[in-house]
């Protein structure tokens, strides 16, 4: 994998290292692709490399969705490959002028054509890969002026939206959005840390959308810089945002960025590196061999195993447990 900023990844296709398709969004250095048996990575997108889809059906994956920047969205149906007279790119973004430098959007786990985007607005649109351009995506819900979403889940039609806005130390301030339980509503985050929250995950063993955890970046020191001095990295609702329990006990004080489950293991993305936990957050292991680095983003792939993108050191695959 390329040296490079990582931000983030997505590992789909093929169900089998045979056919399999790794892609990351690299920052300065565009969009990666490394597909099947391929031992050098190409470059399919250009331009400053933000999140990225790639389609999950055997033999789709060269449908791929691309971030530039601010949810510039840019999609291709054959990875990227053009013979100089066709485009083989085309841009599908919302056209939301809220959306921040890297902003997120995810597709459902349960249906791979329906799509979550977050600016300032929640974004949906249920075309898929088919999606022609920007017209098809509807205004699911307002964040707030001055809001803009930091992280986005999906599944069974169960949104969850993280924001922040203002974003910087002054007058910093967060929030959650999710149609958990009925229509799109803003949670009540009494205890959870006023810090930035990086990530949002969805039980992928609740149905309803119910249950969901937050990644919460920062320090808890008193002496951080800024506000959000309270303790937690790992947060759990069972509720759909009316309560939140604060399952770090056993972990350090590190900023954590992403968390996936899979299978009876809990992977979580920090600044140390890929931790996990097989009793429900009650210890923590480090993976072995994995580097001190700063994890961005964790995803599980089609084959099983979860996938990591890294600041500074390439993607890494996790073997499943």
């Amino acid at each position: 994998a390329p040296d490079a900023e990582v931000v983030t990844l997505s590992r789909q296709g093929s169900t089998t290292d045979h056919g399999s398709v790794i892609a990351g969004g690299l920052q300065d250095n565009g969009g990666s692709l490394l597909l099947g048996d391929d031992t050098v990575m190409g470059s399919p997108f250009g331009g400053d490399g933000g999140d990225m889809l790639v389609d999950p059906r055997p033999g789709q994956g060269c449908n791929m969705l691309d971030e530039y920047v601010n949810l510039t969205l840019w999609l291709t149906n054959n990875c990227g490959r053009t013979d100089g007279t066709t485009h083989a790119i085309r841009d599908v973004s919302p056209g939301d002028v809220g959306a921040r430098f890297i902003a997120p959007f995810t597709a459902d786990t349960a249906n791979p054509d329906h799509w979550l985007a977050g600016g300032r607005y929640a974004w949906t649109q249920n075309q898929g890969y088919a999606i022609q351009d920007g017209s098809a995506w509807t205004q699911a819900f307002d964040l707030g002026a001055g809001h803009g979403a930091t992280a986005t889940a999906l599944q069974n039609g169960i949104g969850w939206v993280n924001w922040c806005g203002p974003c910087d130390n002054t007058g910093f301030t967060r929030g959650v959005a999710t149609n958990a339980g009925g229509t799109w509503h803003q949670v009540d985050l009494t205890g959870v840390p006023n810090r930035y929250l990086s990530g949002v995950t969805i039980d992928p063993a609740d149905a309803t959308g119910m249950t969901a955890y937050l990644a919460v970046n920062g320090f808890r020191r008193a002496f951080t810089e800024g506000p959000g001095s309270g303790n937690g990295h790992l947060w759990r609702t069972t509720d759909g945002g009316a309560h939140w329990s604060d399952l770090s006990a056993a972990l350090p004080d590190i900023p954590t960025s992403s968390f996936v489950i899979n299978g009876s293991t809990w992977y979580l993305a920090t600044d140390l590196g890929v931790l996990t936990s097989t009793n429900g957050g009650a210890s923590w292991n480090r993976v072995s061999g994995f580097p001190y680095v700063t994890v961005m983003q964790l995803r599980k792939g089609a084959d099983g195993n979860v996938y990591a993108a890294t600041h500074g050191r390439g993607l890494w695959r996790v073997s499943a447990t």
